[in-house]
């Protein structure tokens, strides 16, 4: 019976240290996090884990920093280190390698590199962005997918079977279909369009609104030329 009530003791006390945990903020880590199904894990979602994170089918926390494997692992706040997982969530900024099994999703930017069947990252993504589906704000480095979108300025390059810049884009484009609203620098594919295009469009298809540069396809389409179409080259500075 002493036993028993020793027992029951030692449990209320840990409960106890938890839920006091899982008050604070800022200040509250663990070097270990351990996650079975939230919210059974240990430290709870509002602490952070400075170290090693091993979550069974879905882990909550406020910020990781170090390694983090897992099924779903969500963090509340930053991650930074290397995550391997079938999908992680985000919540602000991502520092690091994250590999997802399915998808990687950031509220907010990721330097590094997002390897995973879809990357979602609605900031900017600085490093390598590699998947079936790569969305981001902008890019600073290189995607490598089926699907690459970006909503504003990018630098880099973006390997692809369709490449959508809302914005411009300054580098290399390399895919089927390539298409930027400002285009600075090489265009390769099968199609490849942009509003207004500095450099070289090399493809099957090349049209454009305004050129600086040259085309070099079996059609090449400048709207704005005094020859608007040509075969083989065209050429507008």
């Amino acid at each position: 019976m002493k036993k028993l009530i020793l027992a029951l003791g030692v449990a209320a006390s840990v409960f106890a240290s938890q839920a006091k945990s899982a008050e604070c903020e800022g200040i509250c880590f663990s070097p270990l996090g351990i996650g079975i199904a939230y919210p059974v894990q240990f430290p709870f979602s509002d602490s952070d884990v400075y170290g090693l994170r091993l979550g069974g089918l879905y882990a909550v926390e406020k910020e990781v920093l170090g390694l983090d494997v897992g099924l779903m692992q969500e963090t509340k706040e930053y991650f930074t280190g290397l995550q391997v997982s079938a999908f992680s969530l985000t919540g602000k900024d991502a520092v690091g390698l994250q590999f997802a099994g399915l998808c990687n999703l950031t509220r907010g930017s990721a330097v590094g590199g997002v390897f995973g069947l879809c990357n979602v990252v609605y900031g900017d993504v600085t490093g390598l962005a590699s998947g079936v589906v790569n969305f981001d704000s902008s890019i600073l480095g290189m995607q490598i997918g089926a699907v690459n979108w970006n909503r504003f300025a990018s630098v880099g390059a973006e390997i692809g079977a369709f490449n959508e810049n809302v914005g411009a884009f300054t580098g290399l484009a390399l895919g089927g279909y390539s298409f930027a609203e400002e285009m600075k620098g090489v265009q390769i594919g099968f199609i490849n369009c942009a509003d207004n295009c500095a450099g070289l469009q090399l493809g099957v298809i090349n049209a454009c609104e305004n050129m600086t540069g040259v085309q070099i396809g079996a059609l090449n389409l400048i709207a704005t030329s005094p020859v608007s179409a040509m075969v083989v080259a065209n050429v507008m500075f």
